[in-house]
């Protein structure tokens, strides 16, 4: 470890050591050319002897080199001192050079994030090989424009019949994204990202709430008056991490809702919702046709269109759990 700092430190104070260098070697043919000269040599003989005593001085230079640093570090540090001063010669070749490699560099981050998150890491819940998503496809085949299956969200019908016939399931829950307005009397009313979930589905995921209570089957009645579940970004953010938020009456897209609970911190799911209601707020559920691919009658025109979307985001998912271990799988740590 003291060799490496040694050599790093010359590389660093390079000039310092050269002049340094060069003094030294300058000494020593001066006392050469002095024994030479009292050996009975004139000046211009002597000095001609201890040249070739000596020998080249550029290679007498570089074996002095060699025992302070190593001859790849120093190539190194030669051609990176090169390339500065091109760079700083030709600005408008630098400024190209840079942008080219900041997109290369981020667009390689970009992919290898989303390669990673999708097909190698493990989802961040307890035991994610047991989650399996279910959902429809068309049996009229792709779209012109869009080759590959054509894939549908579940109806409502079909989802509670899914989960009352199950029997390799240890249970179904079911998820909608939306668009949430937040607002309260002291606040500004704001914007995020939520979804409409099956009173399970924290079950399922074996995540529970930090502050209150989940939701409850109760919570899915008819009768049962809206519930509200805060991520834990909204609730530091928009709330100031009060816990006393637990039981307060918030407006949701204009409707009152009743805080039960608060997130841990980090959950979002599915995706990037961090607000979160129970399915059967879901505007027009009650109305909702078996057919996921878009009847337009008078009764369902309000539940199809929310299907639609959710087709074209990919967001209408059915979350289950395999009944039991597959074979060779960990429980993680």
């Amino acid at each position: 470890m003291r060799e490496l700092l040694r050599r790093a430190w010359y590389v660093i104070r390079r000039r310092r050591f050269e002049a340094e260098l060069e003094e030294e070697l300058a000494i020593h043919r001066e006392m050469k050319e002095r024994d030479l000269a009292e050996a009975g040599l004139d000046s211009g003989e002597a000095v001609r002897a201890s040249q070739r005593a000596f020998g080249s001085a550029a290679l007498a230079h570089d074996r002095a080199r060699e025992v302070w640093v190593w001859p790849w570090l120093q190539d190194i540090a030669q051609d990176l001192r090169f390339a500065a001063r091109l760079l700083g010669r030709d600005r408008r070749f630098t400024l190209a050079a840079v942008v080219a490699l900041s997109l290369g560099i981020g667009a390689n981050t970009t992919i290898f994030t989303f390669i990673n998150t999708a097909l190698f890491k493990d989802l961040p819940f307890d035991e994610p090989r047991r989650l399996v998503a279910l959902g429809t496809m068309d049996a009229r085949g792709p779209l012109p424009d869009a080759p590959g299956p054509r894939r549908n969200g579940v109806s409502y019908r079909d989802f509670q019949d899914w989960r009352a016939a199950t029997r390799a399931f240890v249970g179904l829950a079911a998820d909608t994204g939306s668009t949430m307005n937040l607002s309260d009397e002291d606040r500004a009313p704001e914007r995020f990202r939520g979804a409409y979930v099956s009173a399970n589905t924290f079950d399922l995921v074996r995540v529970r709430p930090m502050l209150g209570r989940g939701l409850l089957p109760d919570d899915e009645t008819a009768s049962a008056l809206p519930v509200l579940i805060l991520g834990h970004d909204v609730w530091r953010n928009r709330y100031g991490g009060d816990p006393a938020v637990v039981g307060r009456t918030v407006r949701v897209n204009d409707v009152p809702s009743t805080v039960v609970g608060v997130m841990p911190d980090g959950f979002r799911f599915p995706m990037t919702a961090e607000v979160w209601q129970p399915l059967s707020l879901l505007p027009g559920l009650a109305a909702a046709t078996r057919d996921a691919r878009g009847h337009r009658g008078p009764h369902v025109r309000r539940f199809c269109a929310v299907a639609e979307r959710r087709i074209r985001s990919r967001s209408v998912r059915v979350e289950s759990v395999i009944r039991g271990r597959p074979s060779g799988h960990s429980r993680r740590s």
